[in-house]
């Protein structure tokens, strides 16, 4: 993970690209190796559970439409290892 964060800050940061056609798809190559193991490592993580507060509930009322649309903006989450790291974070600091 940390090296998943520095390569996107190294990229986030650098802004010049080679001219050079090979040294060009190299840096791809390496980007592209990089997005692939970080792929892979958010396909094996376990879901969170992720569920509406009560008040939120009874703000929705009997709304479908904003009920469905709510679980959309979650869907996602549930598998984000970035999420997922923060949660395993809080936890060992309330112990």
């Amino acid at each position: 993970m940390d090296e998943m964060v520095k390569s996107m800050r190294k990229r986030k940061d650098e802004t010049t690209v080679s001219l050079k056609l090979s040294a060009y798809r190299v840096e791809q190559q390496q980007s592209k190796t990089i997005s692939n193991r970080y792929d892979e490592a958010q396909k094996t993580t376990t879901a969170l559970a992720f569920s509406p507060l009560a008040a939120d509930v009874r703000a929705l009322g009997g709304d479908t439409v904003k009920i469905n649309r709510a679980a959309r903006a979650t869907k996602g989450l549930k598998k984000d290892i970035t999420i997922g790291e923060a949660v395993a974070v809080i936890q060992d600091e309330i112990k």
